[in-house]
């Protein structure tokens, strides 16, 4: 056997015209995903900040990095879901498992999530402010 002949058959797989085609295709679709999740940023930022920026200072202020947060990583997550996809790689176990993550989060921290979601609800309200103690 050539000890070349690995390397022969890679150039000859690198130079097929239907494998570059579908690199090339899989690049772009990369690229448009990212440019997609960086504009949703970018818009999610914008509006939020317009949306917060006419209302009252205080309680819109403390809410809107909690949403804004929120937003970044629905948005970070959802974009890497479509990038493993446009890699072809099977993305149902990844949803599973972060479906079941999630669920056993929620269950173990719902407490904790319920103070939570009762304190953003108390100072979007504006029912408490700071020193009411």
């Amino acid at each position: 056997m050539d000890p070349l002949e690995p390397l022969r058959r890679v150039a000859r797989d690198v130079t097929d015209p239907q494998l570059v085609a579908r690199a090339i295709e899989t690049l772009m679709w990369l690229a448009i995903i990212a440019l997609a999740a960086w504009v949703a940023l970018r818009i999610s930022h914008a509006l939020l900040r317009h949306t917060t920026a006419w209302r009252a200072a205080e309680p819109a202020g403390r809410i809107t990095p909690i949403i804004e947060g929120l937003l970044r990583y629905a948005i970070i997550f959802t974009a890497l879901i479509l990038m493993l996809d446009a890699v072809h790689v099977n993305v149902t176990p990844v949803l599973a498992s972060a479906t079941v993550l999630g669920l056993t989060l929620g269950f173990g921290a719902q407490y904790l999530i319920r103070d939570l979601l009762a304190g953003v609800f108390l100072i979007a309200e504006g029912t408490i402010q700071a020193g009411d103690v």
